[in-house]
């Protein structure tokens, strides 16, 4: 009988591998959706037993080619643990050609699939193209946050997540921090001992954002324009014509 112990599990493993393997390639290509597990497994299962059953005839012409190379699957489910300890390279080998065979079926699919597809779909959340991806360099983030209800924060953006549903997200924002409690009161800075505001991504109806820049920019930026406007006043005098 075939042996019931390690290589039961291998082969497991390198029937699931593939498909597994394929369904991690193809989040790159879609974005992602909610779905049931049931529907997710079925997925992986079907493409498992996709590029098995391909890596099993390609074995077995190889196996009709090179009889010593690979091992005969019938004498080893006929011979066991005796055929396993008189041919353990050959079974060896099998199986690391056969995960070889199985992946890269799984990738040349995946190539092909995104070619006809377009270019690689990333899932980037528009809070971070907003607070992240999109800000200009040397630019700070400072937002504008109406509330259900109407309260509106505003401050700058220190942190947030967004990795989350909206529901359970969190946004963070800090000095200089302002407040009012609805459309028809002005907008009153916090006091001072209020260093950071965070915010419920399900209490948000409407984010507004502003691109500033960031204090050490301000600085260099004045630095600058003060050196220019110093070496304008000392530099030499043109000499009198005449």
């Amino acid at each position: 009988m075939i042996p019931g112990t390690w290589l039961a599990a291998v082969l497991f493993l390198l029937v699931v591998a593939p498909g597994l393997f394929f369904d991690l390639l193809g989040a790159r290509r879609r974005v992602a959706v909610a779905e049931s597990a049931f529907r997710e497994i079925g997925r992986v299962a079907l493409g498992s037993l996709g590029f098995t059953l391909v890596t099993l005839v390609l074995l077995q012409a190889a196996q009709w080619l090179f009889p010593r190379l690979f091992f005969d699957p019938r004498a080893l489910i006929l011979g066991g643990n005796a055929y396993l300890a008189d041919h353990y390279g050959a079974v060896v080998l099998t199986l690391v050609v056969a995960a070889a065979i199985s992946h890269a079926l799984a990738f040349g699919l995946h190539k092909w699939l995104a070619r006809r597809q377009g270019e690689t779909i990333r899932v980037v959340s528009l809070w971070g193209k907003a607070f992240r991806h999109g800000v200009p360099d040397g630019h700070a983030v400072f937002a504008r946050v109406r509330l259900t209800g109407g309260l509106v924060y505003t401050g700058q953006v220190e942190n947030f997540t967004a990795d989350l549903p909206v529901g359970d997200r969190e946004l963070m924002l800090t000095k200089p921090l302002a407040a009012k409690p609805d459309a028809g009161s002005p907008l009153l800075p916090l006091p001072d001992s209020y260093r950071r505001v965070i915010i419920p991504g399900e209490r948000i109806e409407v984010i507004s954002v502003e691109y500033r820049l960031a204090p050490a920019a301000v600085t260099a930026k004045k630095r600058r324009q003060r050196s220019s406007t110093q070496n304008g006043e000392t530099g030499p005098t043109p000499a009198p014509s005449g």
